[in-house]
């Protein structure tokens, strides 16, 4: 069995399909390193120690990382803001200072000052399956803790985000047009899809930072938003292109 002297700390046992799907060691060859869950694990540091989704906000590790010096050559990938308030105020985030020690910082935010590395799903090749033709003019995805107003779920097929299924979920986002929701995954994965977004009463900064944008509405207007939807077809490799080179930075970390 080949040294795991490193670490990538992920959850895939977390009920929200974009934390369970994020881990860059799903998509890229990671030498000499270990994925440990670290809901049931604990936080487990390695000589280089890769964090990606939904990590960072969780004040119970944040104290494993924040020390100076840094116990560990710390990489961030396609992690970034998580921040109640309004999209449009994504400038008023407060980077944590820690993130100047890192060995290498890659946030999925576009704009913000730090490197641009979407989330690692990207690369999951159920993106490069042919395309279909949508058999819904309009579906929905609720996240989790906010589910869509009735008004909107009532009346077009509709999911939440609490599931394991990942091709059950991309399948729901094929098979519509246009995409309404309250989900940032939901969201860049029907970018990716080449699906059109209208994104509900959005309530983190990290909506602001988005790289290819959709209009938001509210749940009582949101078909007058369905005119600004629009395709992004550059966007799939554009986001597998700020992957692949970031995996070529970290490699030199894993086998120094």
């Amino acid at each position: 069995m080949r040294e795991a002297r490193n670490t990538v700390l992920a959850i895939p046992s977390c009920v929200n399909i974009g934390n369970s799907m994020a881990s860059p060691s799903y998509y890229f060859e990671l030498p000499k390193t270990r994925l440990y869950d670290v809901i049931k694990n604990g936080f487990k540091m390695g000589q280089v120690t890769i964090v990606s989704k939904g990590l960072l906000n969780m004040p119970n590790y944040l104290h494993n990382v924040a020390t100076d010096p840094m116990p560990t050559k710390l990489v961030i990938w396609g992690h970034g803001c998580e921040q109640v308030g309004k999209p449009s105020n994504l400038g008023t985030w407060k980077q944590p200072a820690w993130l100047s020690r890192c060995a290498l910082v890659g946030v999925r935010d576009w704009g913000v000052g730090q490197r641009w590395v979407p989330c690692a799903t990207c690369m999951h090749p159920i993106f490069d399956e042919p395309p279909v033709k949508p058999i819904w003019r309009y579906a929905s995805i609720s996240y989790h803790r906010c589910i869509l107003h009735p008004n909107i779920t009532n009346n077009m097929p509709s999911i939440h985000n609490s599931t394991y299924d990942f091709r059950w979920f991309i399948r729901h986002i094929r098979a519509c047009e246009i995409l309404i929701t309250n989900s940032y995954h939901a969201a860049y994965w029907a970018t990716l899809l080449q699906r059109r977004v209208v994104i509900i009463e959005p309530n983190d900064l990290k909506f602001g930072g988005l790289r290819f944008p959709h209009p938001f509405a509210h749940t009582n207007d949101w078909e007058a938003a369905v005119a600004q939807t629009k395709l992004y077809p550059e966007a799939l490799e554009i986001c597998r292109d700020a992957n692949r080179q970031f995996y070529r930075d970290v490699l030199p970390l894993l086998t120094d």
